[in-house]
C-alpha cells in the first residue's frame, strides 16, 4: 500500500506517464500520415500508437489505484470516527440510566431505519420536512 508521503508522486508519475502516452500516439500519427505505403506505416503503428495506448493505460489504472487507496482511507477513518460517536453516545446513554440500545432509538428517532444500517441525512431530512408540509 503507499502511504500518504508517497501518493502525489505516484500521481505525478501516473500523469506523466498519461501525457507521455498521449505523446507517442499523437507521435505515431505524424509519422504515419505521411507514409503511403502499409507497410511503411506498421512501425509507427506498432511504436507510436499501441506502445502510447500501453501507456495511456497504465497511467490510468496507476492514477485509478491511488484514488481508490486514498478513497478506502478515508472511509476507514470516517467509520472510526463513526464507532467513537457511538461508543460515547451509548456511554451518555449509560450515565443516564438508559438501558435500551440507544443507537437504534436515534436511528428510530431520525425518522427512518434502513435494513442496512444507515442514518438518512439532512437532505433526507429535508426533503421528508417537505413531503410533510405538501
Amino acid at each position: 500500500m503507499i502511504n500518504e508521503y508517497r501518493r502525489p508522486i505516484v500521481d505525478l508519475l501516473a500523469g506523466l506517464m498519461m501525457a507521455g502516452g498521449l505523446m507517442l500516439v499523437f507521435l505515431g500519427w505524424f509519422g504515419l500520415r505521411d507514409q503511403q505505403s502499409v507497410v511503411e506505416q506498421l512501425p509507427y503503428l506498432a511504436s507510436g500508437g499501441i506502445g502510447g495506448l500501453a501507456l495511456l493505460g497504465a497511467g490510468a489504472a496507476l492514477l485509478h489505484v491511488t484514488r481508490q487507496a486514498r478513497l478506502e482511507q478515508q472511509m476507514q477513518d470516517v467509520a472510526a470516527r463513526q464507532e467513537a460517536l457511538e461508543e460515547a453516545v451509548q456511554a451518555i446513554a449509560v450515565a443516564l440510566g438508559a438501558n435500551a440500545d440507544i443507537t437504534e432509538a436515534l436511528r428510530t428517532a431520525l425518522g427512518r431505519a434502513d435494513g442496512n444500517g444507515t442514518v438518512p441525512t439532512l437532505r433526507d431530512r429535508d426533503a421528508d420536512a417537505e413531503q410533510i408540509s405538501q
